[in-house]
């Protein structure tokens, strides 16, 4: 698949520590990571589609919860992608790769963060188990993701 991308967009990324008092009230949050492709354009005379992959995700660990959407635009050079069936399972995975790439960084530059915080009074070993178990589950995601289309 020939490929122009432009850059990877942070539309929203969020980083809270859990309130479990809260969660008690109001329930618990729930891990779940989507990828969707939306048209944007089809060009027949040209040969050409651009699609935007969006990465819509709510990552719930022990201590914090990562949300947010990452999103790219990609532009898809000598094809004509009518619908999502177009794509096979490497290529889904080859325009989701930015996006999750992009959230790996992302979390790890801000969870890095808590290892000098005392105020959330974060031991030193607790929060690198938990940069490992983020950065393991995002590993994972990067096969695992659940592939949505829409177009």
């Amino acid at each position: 698949m020939d490929l122009i991308r432009e850059k990877v967009f942070v539309n929203r990324y969020h980083y809270d520590v859990r309130n479990h008092e809260w969660e008690k009230e109001n329930g618990v949050p729930k891990t779940n990571v989507e990828v969707t492709f939306q048209l944007h354009n089809k060009d027949e005379e040209a040969n050409n589609t651009s699609v935007v992959a969006v990465l819509q995700f709510m990552i719930v660990r022990d201590e914090f919860v990562i949300s947010g959407i990452v999103s790219q635009m990609d532009h898809i050079q000598n094809r004509i992608v009518n619908e999502p069936k177009d794509f096979s399972q490497e290529e889904a995975e080859a325009l989701a790769a930015p996006l999750l790439d992009t959230l790996q960084r992302l979390t790890y530059e801000v969870t890095e963060n808590c290892l000098g915080s005392s105020r959330y009074q974060f031991g030193v070993l607790r929060c690198l188990l938990q940069l490992l178990r983020i950065h393991r589950l995002i590993s994972l995601l990067k096969f695992r993701a659940m592939l949505m289309f829409m177009f």
